[in-house]
């Protein structure tokens, strides 16, 4: 049960959903691979059932029943076990089933959300076992009691998880997430380990994610109309903030790059093995009751962007939950050489059907088939050495016969950068921890402001400068903190300048005063405003995290720096790319820039301030500048889902210990060896390996 948690909501009409966002609804979960939605957490209009027959989804169909506040009472069973309220449960269970038990797509029964447990469920349960014995029922507040047929949960670890199926061979009915990776924001992290214990283990049938679309209420502000409302934008009325903001689309039903991610763990065939000596390609059908019959395979190969060869071929009639091995020749020719080389696989409609047409991409797949593992090196170049002409107190130039830079001895930071007699950055190369926090990061971000991260400033010890073969070398030792507080980190930067005229920046942080996970480690910058586009080699195209990136195939990406930004209701981190081998920025008029990592590195580009970001409630609170920051990342915090859910996996989580890494910058037009390939902004590509 591969589901979402549905709301009756329209960004325009509140609570009243018109027919045709019903079916646009329906259509976009069926071709994001979606089979089930839960009705949370009451009947829907009449006509969602028909559209949910006709386009076939599972329906768990779920009464109007919730007695949440009760909770704060300290007897969340108060109702459930009161003979004055047996009418008012009953009659809800009665009302649900005599209206909807003619529709076949309803699979499961519940009995409504959150309202504790007593003799009134015991009730509602005889009543639909007597009307209507064909369907199971559910509720997640009967926890494992014999009442329903059915263990659910809401939000469990995956620490949960394992227990379950490694711990309670006593009771073998299906466990089932009803609620879990709450999709508030910039979320949810780590699907890749839920659906990985579901694959595995039979008794685990899924679950539906929190939820299905924000539930913002358009600005009707002129202007304004891609701004979102939500609690506390009416009035002084009790409210939940951006709590009701938590989908996995947005009001208007744009994707959140979360559905990609959950699209990709829910697709009906996975990839199992490549034997390049062989030519073969193992496939396994996830499908409960299709074969593969009805599905094309295309692949792809290429090294960095190029394209070494293409293919297609129907896939047999392999039966569900069975593997298939297809025969692909030119595998066997293939050679490593000095690039990556990958394998892109992706499967489409043979032919149109209802909910789709044909080529519609249902399942992507990539492997690293070939991996040089090469560092960045040296370039050929007609550039002359580096040089010292300037040494005073407050700054350092450097320069060659096409670039200059300005350092700042009393911080360390780069100052200026210029290649050709135009300014590349406005604003200095400094250290940054802080990201504007996600929703998800609600909990942890006090710690961060607590501990000055969102204002660190450095504190420099001594400054060293030695020439070597390899060129001029400056290195900086220094601490981190807020102005005012004890240092909470302690860093050496060294800046080596090559005769190629590349720049290798190396750093070494080290908390000393911290004891939470960091939000991110590396440096920030602002580009001049004549830099429009980006071209890298890396995860793309849509944004990535290290614990959501499987979505986000290795490839050749560009577009414009704007189209890097993703818009949340609630303006928050967002945009990064991961596992970038190298990136190009260009502009108008002026040298463009490379930024290689060493071996990988994480980037994003914004038109907003971090602290901007930081503070805006509200789309239209964004303040767009003319020139782009720049954030070149050692790494990021993961993204999990604790903003009702489990926190961050530990894996993910940036720690608090010793860092260090290194990437190189150069102006693009002193490089020899940059590849040509064309760049493609397609989804339709690339995963598997880093």
């Amino acid at each position: 049960m591969k589901g979402v948690n549905h709301h009756e909501f329209d960004p325009d009409t509140g609570w009243w959903v018109p027919p045709d966002q019903m079916e646009k609804d329906i259509l976009l979960m069926k071709r994001h691979n979606i089979n089930t939605v839960r009705n949370s957490h009451y009947t829907n209009h009449p006509y969602w059932y028909t559209l949910c027959d006709r386009y076939g989804l599972y329906v768990i169909d779920e009464a109007d029943l919730e007695t949440h506040g009760f909770q704060l009472t300290g007897n969340w069973n108060q109702l459930a076990d009161s003979s004055d309220w047996e009418h008012a449960f009953l009659d809800r269970a009665e009302r649900m089933v005599s209206a909807n038990r003619n529709h076949p797509s309803i699979l499961i029964w519940s009995l409504g959300n959150e309202s504790g447990l007593g003799r009134n469920f015991d009730k509602m349960v005889a009543w639909i076992r007597k009307a209507d014995p064909s369907r199971p029922i559910h509720y997640e507040g009967a926890g494992e009691s014999d009442l329903v047929d059915l263990v659910s949960v809401m939000y469990p670890s995956i620490d949960d998880l394992h227990k379950v199926v490694e711990g309670e061979a006593g009771d073998n009915r299906p466990y089932f997430m009803c609620e879990y990776a709450h999709a508030m924001g910039n979320s949810p992290g780590n699907l890749r380990e839920y659906w990985q214990l579901i694959y595995a283990y039979p008794r685990l049938i899924g679950g539906c994610v929190w939820d299905w679309v924000d539930q913002g209420l358009r600005d009707q502000t002129p202007g304004n109309e891609n701004n979102f409302l939500y609690g506390g934008d009416f009035g002084p009325k009790i409210n939940d903030g951006n709590f009701c903001v938590n989908g996995l689309v947005n009001p208007d039903r744009i994707p959140h790059p979360g559905l990609l991610e959950v699209q990709y763990w829910i697709q009906p065939i996975e990839l199992v093995d490549i034997l390049l000596k062989d030519g073969t390609v193992t496939l396994r059908n996830r499908y409960d009751f299709s074969t593969l019959k009805q599905l094309v395979c295309n692949y792809r190969v290429h090294a960095e962007g190029e394209t070494l060869f293409t293919g297609q071929q129907r896939l047999p009639g392999v039966q569900p939950g069975e593997t298939c091995t297809i025969y692909i020749p030119e595998l066997q020719s293939l050679l490593p050489n000095e690039k990556e080389i990958w394998f892109d696989l992706s499967f489409t409609l043979a032919k149109d059907v209802l909910w789709a047409n044909a080529g519609h991409v249902i399942a992507r797949e990539q492997a690293k088939l070939f991996d040089p593992k090469r560092s960045p090196q040296q370039r050929t170049s007609k550039s002359t050495a580096f040089l010292i002409i300037e040494n005073l107190p407050d700054r350092i130039q450097v320069v060659n016969d096409h670039q200059r830079f300005v350092i700042n001895p009393v911080t360390g930071w780069i100052e200026s950068w210029s290649s050709g007699g135009s300014a590349i950055l406005t604003e200095p190369l400094t250290l940054n921890m802080w990201r504007s926090p996600t929703d998800n990061d609600v909990h942890i971000a006090q710690e961060w402001v607590f501990d000055g991260l969102d204002r660190t400033e450095a504190r420099k010890d001594h400054f060293e400068i030695n020439h070597s073969a390899e060129g001029l070398i400056l290195s900086v030792h220094g601490k981190l903190g807020a102005a005012g507080s004890t240092p909470h980190s302690r860093y050496q930067l060294t800046y080596q300048f090559f005769p190629s005229g590349q720049l290798k920046i190396h750093l070494i942080c080290e908390p000393i005063n911290l004891f939470s996970r960091l939000p991110r480690l590396g440096f920030k910058t602002r580009l001049s405003k004549d830099y429009k586009s980006v071209r890298w080699f890396g995860r793309g195209p849509h944004e990535s995290y290290s614990d959501r990136k499987d979505s986000a195939f290795v490839g050749l990406y560009s577009t414009s720096i704007a189209d890097l930004h993703h818009n949340y209701i609630k303006p928050q981190e967002n945009g990064n790319r991961s596992d970038v081998r190298w990136l190009e920025v260009s502009g108008n008029n002026l040298d463009g820039i490379q930024v290689q990592g060493d071996p990988y590195i994480n980037f994003s580009l914004q038109y907003f301030n971090l602290m901007n970001l930081t503070k805006a409630g509200h789309i239209s609170d964004l303040r767009w500048d003319d020139a782009p920051y720049l954030y070149i990342d050692y790494a990021q915090t993961g993204l999990g889902s604790n903003s009702c859910g489990p926190d961050t996996l530990p894996k993910y989580q940036l720690s608090p210990e010793k860092h260090e890494f290194s990437f190189w910058l150069s102006p693009k037009k002193i490089l020899s060896s940059t590849t040509s390939a064309k760049p493609t902004t397609s989804t339709n590509l690339s995963n598997n390996a880093r």
